[in-house]
């Protein structure tokens, strides 16, 4: 992630496996399982968004990120609690 510094450089988890010679799996799914290891080892800020992943430059570059996480984790959450709704309500419970 070197040069990789604020939105303007991100980079897609494609072209960091083709760079790193790093397999490709489904959903790039080994890439991010990479990514938060050097995040947690390395203490890198790295993030991402729908042009790929970068190393957060400013707090709000940050701030975007972690409000995505936010909704994505809300989506999650409520998508749950369908399920489980729709499951009693198939099954008559």
């Amino acid at each position: 992630m070197r040069g990789r510094l604020g939105e303007q450089s991100a980079v897609t988890a494609n072209t960091i496996e083709e760079e790193c010679d790093i397999p490709h799996t489904k959903g790039n799914s080994l890439m991010r399982k990479i990514i938060t290891i050097v995040c947690e080892i390395k203490a890198i800020p790295i993030v991402s968004n729908i042009n790929g992943y970068f190393v957060a430059q400013s707090r709000e570059e940050l701030m975007d990120y972690l409000m995505n996480l936010e909704l994505r984790i809300r989506g999650i959450l409520e998508r749950k609690d369908m399920l489980v709704r729709s499951f009693e309500s198939y099954n008559n419970l």
